[in-house]
């Protein structure tokens, strides 16, 4: 998970850690991680503060304890450099939200992706034009800009003075510096809040035999998140507290204005393949594909245009590994791995 996950600054790892101690993994060790390499975009303020809320929610209602033990001195990126100098045998890497720490960590130290054997990454718009699920809505809150703005972590409020060169005003432009996202958006958030890093990834790959497994956001599209369908399920978990938990969690996470599988299916995805059976939660597959991560901006777009930054294209030329594209899911499929692993 990059940086300080969908969290403020404080809170992602040991917020982490404490879910991680609810599910008797207590121990396993935790890292903070490495801000953006294109730090153009945060999570959206609203979910970060909204996130926050949910977490002290939880500790205050002794469903999740505090645990800060298990945060490693090491940031992210040095973590997963042991993980892999240590490993006895190759690692599978998952990598949820942004691939920043995979990206830091293969960069200082190149040699290291002989020890992988896969990577599975959750993001991109591939495959269906316009499916981009970066929306103009998402960066504000209560008139508060803290999202997509000029000057990367500033929050402009609306309300402050213009800036003003040679007797100009110059406002800060809507949306994501000018450019409707809901209109011209081509990218997924786990892409766009670091596409310098997840192009660095698929350049670093690029010359190996690891494996690389990408589901795209468009995947989920049938397997949306509903209260009932949480509540079917949670109602058969043994732990009261995960019960409790997974039920708010959902309240929670379906509050944020629009809630997908996303990184959990790119989880029971991992489990099915390295098991023989990719033919699971992923219905549909888009195999070997050679593809470019577009870094160029355009804030000046017609009214047909999408914005190519976070795009991820074919291209026979890139300088990139074949990646394997799910581009569909089955929801009986999720069900079978993801609520047996929980109760687990």
């Amino acid at each position: 998970v990059g940086a300080d996950g969908m969290a403020t600054p404080h809170g992602g790892p040991t917020n982490l850690a404490a879910v991680a101690k609810l599910v008797g993994k207590g121990k396993v060790p935790i890292a903070f991680g490495h801000q953006s390499l294109s730090p153009i975009v945060t999570m959206p303020l609203q979910w970060r503060i909204e996130l926050d809320d949910f977490f002290e929610k939880m500790f205050q209602s002794k469903i999740l304890e505090p645990n800060d033990a298990a945060i490693s001195e090491l940031s992210a990126p040095h973590l997963i450099q042991n993980v892999l100098r240590e490993s006895e045998c190759p690692v599978v890497i998952l990598t949820t939200g942004p691939v920043t720490n995979l990206a830091v960590a293969l960069e200082a130290d190149p040699s290291l992706v002989r020890k992988i054997q896969a990577v599975f990454m959750m993001g991109s718009a591939y495959g269906v034009p316009g499916t981009s699920n970066v929306y103009n809505w998402q960066m504000t809150f209560n008139g508060v800009r803290g999202s997509c703005s000029e000057a990367p972590g500033q929050i402009y409020t609306g309300l402050d003075p213009p800036l003003v060169e040679h007797g100009k005003k110059f406002l800060a432009r809507p949306g994501c510096r000018g450019v409707d996202m809901s209109k011209h958006g081509n990218t997924e958030w786990n892409v766009f809040m670091d596409v310098r890093a997840w192009r660095a990834v698929y350049g670093l790959l690029a010359e190996s035999n690891v494996s690389v497994y990408v589901l795209a956001s468009n995947a989920t599209l049938d397997m949306p998140i509903t209260l009932k369908g949480i509540e079917d399920h949670a109602h058969n978990l043994h732990d009261e507290k995960m019960r409790i938990f997974m039920v708010e969690l959902a309240k929670a996470f379906l509050g944020a204005g629009e809630a997908k599988w996303w990184d959990a299916q790119c989880a029971v995805m991992m489990e099915q393949v390295i098991s023989g059976q990719p033919g699971g939660v992923c219905s549909n597959w888009a195999w070997n594909k050679k593809t470019a991560v577009s870094l160029v901006w355009r804030s000046n777009l017609l009214e047909h245009e999408l914005n190519p930054y976070g795009s991820i294209v074919d291209d026979l030329n890139a300088h990139a590994p074949p990646v394997n594209y799910c581009l569909g899911g089955n929801s009986t499929q999720m069900w079978e791995v993801f609520w047996p692993m929980l109760d687990k």
